[in-house]
């Protein structure tokens, strides 16, 4: 694949916005009948995006519906505490693919967060009870909003903003929520075979 088709790939999904939630889903659906909560079954996940640090939070599902929240994990990264116009900041997969929100793949035992405030992917386990953390690694590039996998390769495509109020030269505020910085770009992470990814193999930029 080009460079230049794998960018506008990544561009309309950061352009056609979402919201930071995902889920797994079993053969039926939920958890079935049993009364102890397994995330690796119909399990749903949101993210804070908070700047002070981010945060994934994890529901289980039961039959009729009703999510029932299991814990909060943090990420050791930060968010940019702001509303982020991507559906895939937040995706459920493995080393091989993505099963959420874009349903590529049914093996769903990773879960991979962006921290956009701190530059970096935050890697989970999905266990029974609760989320077990892999690793935090460098996500290569400014603002890292959105990712996918194929392959054994992690994608991230990173907005390049820094900053979310425009000052003028004497710092006075001139319009606040009003990023400025570099242009997007998009890097990606190989898997190691312990699940774990390595440094960006280089940046690809329009």
């Amino acid at each position: 694949m080009k460079y230049s088709r794998l960018f506008k790939i990544f561009a309309f999904t950061l352009l056609i916005g979402g919201f930071t939630v995902v889920s797994c889903d079993d053969d039926n659906g939920t958890n079935g009948g049993d009364n102890d909560p397994d995330l690796r079954e119909g399990a749903v996940f949101s993210m804070s995006n908070a700047r002070s640090g981010n945060t994934v939070v994890a529901f289980s599902r039961a039959e009729d519906g009703t999510l029932t929240e299991v814990g909060t994990f943090d990420t050791g990264g930060t968010g940019s505490g702001s509303f982020e116009d991507t559906a895939n900041g937040l995706i459920l997969g493995s080393s091989q693919g993505e099963s959420s929100p874009n349903n590529i793949i049914d093996d769903a035992n990773l879960l991979f967060a962006t921290n956009a405030g701190s530059n970096s992917i935050t890697v989970f386990s999905v266990e029974e009870d609760g989320l077990e953390q892999v690793e935090v690694q460098d996500s290569g590039g400014e603002k890292p909003v959105s990712v996918t996998v194929n392959n054994g390769l992690l994608y991230v495509l990173h907005s390049g903003e820094t900053n979310d109020d425009l000052f003028d030269d004497d710092g006075n505020l001139i319009a606040p929520n009003c990023t400025t910085g570099g242009l997007p770009s998009v890097s990606g992470l190989p898997f190691n075979p312990g699940r774990t990814i390595t440094k960006h193999l280089q940046v690809m930029k329009p």
